[in-house]
């Protein structure tokens, strides 16, 4: 039987973000095809990005339509317009 190859390949390439991991006590990164020991400092510059704290991702449970007030939607919207030069 014959196999047809496709004309048209598509690869798609999604950034990989290597996170460390631990073995025997010690802190290690992939990069490329290799495993690089982490030095301390490397290490907790990981430990504090990841422990970041973004209030505008947060999600607030307690929340509701009801809440939400057009005129201060419409407020805040012409206040981002003159800051960004909208």
């Amino acid at each position: 039987a014959k196999t047809a190859l496709a004309e048209n390949l598509a690869i798609r390439l999604c950034e990989q973000v290597f996170r460390p991991y631990t073995y025997d006590g010690r802190a290690y990164i992939r990069s490329g095809d290799e495993d690089n020991l982490l030095n301390q400092k490397g290490y907790e510059n990981l430990l504090l990005e990841k422990s970041k704290f973004y209030w505008d991702e947060q999600i607030c449970d307690r929340a509701n339509l009801d809440e939400i007030v057009n005129k201060k939607i419409k407020w805040y919207l012409g206040e981002r317009e003159k800051a960004r030069n909208i």
